[in-house]
């Protein structure tokens, strides 16, 4: 291994330690340990050297046409045909009318102005009559 070269830091993930490794560049070496600057960021210093291997990078290779070769190019794939679609569940008579699908009624709370209303109109007319009658 030389300076620049791309290594493989093995992770290094024990109790106490956590150390993730990966692909990085090799930016110092001495005979026993190394420093290397990571691809996707960071950095590592006294990695020992029993934790880096040498990457290995695979030969490019060449596209040969298919006109060359005297192959026909794959015809596409024959389309599946579409299922037939299932009814719908649920409301659909009064959907199909076009009418709005039922709501659930709720109770109807009177307000609290109603209420008061009533009562203040019903002592008040109590209050007219006990009055009309005292009076005559």
């Amino acid at each position: 291994m030389q300076l620049g070269d791309l290594v493989v830091v093995q992770p290094r993930t024990w109790p106490g330690i956590n150390k993730p490794g990966g692909v990085g560049k090799l930016t110092a070496l001495t005979s026993t340990d190394c420093t290397v600057k990571y691809v996707l960021g960071g950095s590592d210093t006294c990695i020992p050297l029993s934790f880096v291997s040498p990457q290995t990078t695979l030969q490019k290779r060449s596209r040969v046409p298919a006109a060359v070769l005297n192959v026909a190019p794959p015809s596409p794939p024959a389309a599946a045909p579409r299922p037939k679609s299932r009814p719908r569940t649920g409301n659909t008579a009064a959907s199909a009318r076009g009418q709005p699908k039922a709501r659930r009624s709720r109770p109807n709370k009177p307000s609290g102005a109603a209420v008061s209303s009533s009562s203040s109109s019903s002592a008040s007319s109590s209050a007219s009559s006990s009055t009309s009658s005292s009076s005559s």
